[in-house]
């Protein structure tokens, strides 16, 4: 059994909201409301425009914790996962679209093994790593949250395979836990993360804000704190990638910078491959 996350791939089409066409009420939902609790009785128009055309556009990215199908996406998997979702109208003119909040919220993380992410003051913010207990999953789950992990979307081996099934493309499936996986694998795997961590702490330079951090990335240069990294890429748009499990950056065009990062020094660092 293995359990993966599921996001937009970085070259799928990109969403955003049409400010002039939004609430508050909506607009402070898009920001945190995405919590694993239906929200559909306060939920209120919301417009989206393209921002970015992408080369997909099976699940177009918008916000982080959600998904957005398009009415294809809709029509052949929609069905299979509606009881562990709620679909909440978006208006676009240029597609039929539907937000997915996930409301299947389950508490299978294995707290003991499992690597928690904290703040340099301890504060814990989730799991860097997922162990989860897959007593705790119940047969025929196809997508699910975790209580520490609300950002994120996790999925089964059965949505893998319909999503497959129905061809559908733009979705990143990133393997989160294996149960085949032994100990000295997973102790492999986690070695060749830190030393990348500390081969990047090594190497830096002198660090700088956020706010100075910004600048150099308009400038064309790349920066990095910690398991973070911003750069732009060839045509200039504006990517964050966040250092995986598997020794690699994982890129995303955000709607918005999470306020956590706000707080980090920065340093410079070469740019990837964009």
């Amino acid at each position: 059994m293995k359990i993966w996350r599921v996001r937009s791939d970085e070259y799928s089409c990109e969403l955003t909201i049409d400010e002039s066409k939004i609430g508050n009420l909506v607009r402070d939902l898009l920001v945190d409301g995405f919590d694993g609790n239906p929200i559909s009785d306060i939920w209120g128009p919301c417009y989206l425009v393209r921002y970015r055309k992408g080369r997909y556009c099976d699940l177009p990215y918008f916000l982080s914790g959600t998904m957005v199908f398009p009415k294809s996406t809709f029509e052949k998997i929609g069905a299979a996962i509606q009881h562990h979702v709620e679909y909440l109208p978006l208006l676009c003119d240029e597609m039929e679209l539907q937000l997915v909040n996930v409301i299947n919220v389950i508490d299978c993380a294995n707290k003991e093994k499992s690597v928690a992410d904290r703040l340099k003051t301890g504060e814990f913010l989730g799991f860097k790593k997922v162990i989860f207990d897959p007593e705790k999953i119940p047969n025929g789950t196809l997508i699910f949250k975790i209580p520490e992990n609300l950002n994120s979307i996790y999925v089964t081996d059965q949505f893998v395979e319909l999503v497959k099934k129905q061809k559908l493309k733009g979705f990143k499936f990133i393997e989160e836990w294996d149960s085949e996986f032994t100990e000295e694998m997973e102790l492999a795997k986690q070695g060749k993360y830190q030393e990348k961590l500390k081969s990047i702490e090594n190497n830096k330079g002198p660090e700088f804000s956020y706010e100075e951090a910004i600048k150099k990335v308009d400038s064309g240069l790349a920066v990095a704190s910690d398991k973070w990294k911003m750069q732009q890429d060839k045509k200039g748009d504006f990517w964050l990638g966040q250092l995986g499990e598997d020794a690699e950056y994982h890129w995303l065009m955000p709607a918005f910078i999470p306020p956590v990062l706000l707080g980090y020094l920065w340093h410079e660092v070469d740019k990837s491959e964009l």
